[in-house]
């Protein structure tokens, strides 16, 4: 099983505020920071082999986009994206360096989103940026040992022609799986889809959400099903998100209700749920100078029939979570809303 996880352009839709400025880490007793100084940490990925990947989806740079950000500010693009290994004692040693990241003004980054690891082959996912760059609205496959590109998804033209869910054409590729048959599942949080991959089939429609739901990662479970994790739409209310559990078919198989703003979802090999809760949102503290993004609200979360377990809380915008090979998770933590250089990669030691 594939875990990594990973979203932060969806949270786009609803930025009409201009989120704050340098917004702090709450001191941790239990979660370690393993890594900092990251910016716009987002994916984590544990390769068969143990190796832990993460993602960086920059902090943009200095040349002009023509692009208005959310914030109302112009769209700053560079390359200061980047993909790297992360070892034990918090080495990080980058794998693809100088990707395309676009500073969308109000500490919101897209670029690199999410990776996956294949015998010969390394998977990169890209969200939104300036149409005129190729890699924006893609998925790459770049071989393993020179990393020259093998294969380009175009998931913006997919999204353009198609629409799967008949509204205002939007495009956010923000997580994908790959199946051990090679099937490539893809979440575009912009389209409200989960789309499917294959070197004889290309892009197909599996799943299509038409109310906003904003999908925003998906694991594979050990049961063969889809896991899919939901932000909700615009205003993000408290307890208003959900995973679905959906069949390879595109049935509904179970849901899970009671989360709030569900960024990644990752199912362990004896079938457990975790998830990510970025944060909270909230209109009433919201003004000219303070963001409506509550900081130190995230929490990393076991999801049951039993209801939602707090396993980690007071996180920073967390954002990716992968469990490694000692059974310990990583979590991505300040990956947005957030000073660069802030983010971090945290450890949650196994049976916390």
């Amino acid at each position: 099983m594939y875990r990594r996880i990973s979203l932060i352009g969806v949270l786009c839709l609803a930025l009409i505020f201009i989120a704050a400025n340098a917004l702090p880490t709450a001191a941790q007793d239990g979660p370690q920071s393993l890594v900092s100084g990251l910016n716009s940490p987002r994916a984590l990925y544990v390769a068969d082999d143990g190796t832990v990947y993460v993602v960086e989806a920059g902090m943009g740079g200095t040349t002009p986009t023509g692009m208005t950000g959310p914030s109302g500010l112009e769209a700053l693009s560079g390359a200061t994206g980047r993909v790297s290994t992360l070892a034990e004692d918090g080495t990080l040693t980058p794998v693809l360096s100088d990707l395309p990241s676009v500073d969308l003004g109000g500490s919101e980054t897209a670029g690199p989103t999410a990776v996956a690891v294949t015998e010969s082959s390394l998977w990169v996912m890209f969200n939104g940026g300036p149409m005129s760059h190729p890699l924006y609205f893609s998925l790459v496959e770049l071989d393993a040992a020179t990393h020259r590109i093998k294969t380009s998804i175009d998931l913006f033209s997919y999204e353009a022609t198609e629409n799967p869910d008949g509204k205002e054409v939007d495009c956010n590729p923000i997580d994908f799986a790959i199946a051990e048959d090679g099937t490539i599942y893809i979440v575009d949080a912009g389209g409200n889809d989960i789309l499917t991959w294959t070197a004889e089939d290309g892009l197909q429609t599996l799943m299509v959400w038409e109310n906003n739901d904003v999908p925003t990662s998906i694991d594979l479970g050990p049961d063969g099903n889809l896991y899919i994790s939901f932000l909700t739409p615009f205003p993000f209310p408290e307890g208003g998100a959900r995973i679905d559990v959906i069949s390879p078919d595109g049935d509904l198989v179970k849901q899970y209700t009671g989360l709030t703003l569900a960024v990644n979802v990752a199912v362990t090999d004896d079938g457990a749920i975790y998830a990510v809760e970025f944060g909270r949102f909230d209109l009433s503290i919201a003004d000219a100078d303070t963001s409506p993004w509550v900081p130190n609200s995230g929490r990393v979360v076991m999801v049951s029939d039993d209801g939602v377990t707090p396993v980690a809380e007071g996180l920073n915008f967390p954002y990716a979570l992968a469990q490694d090979a000692d059974g310990n998770w990583l979590v991505t933590n300040s990956s947005a809303y957030s000073e660069p250089g802030s983010g971090e990669v945290l450890l949650i030691e196994a049976g916390m």
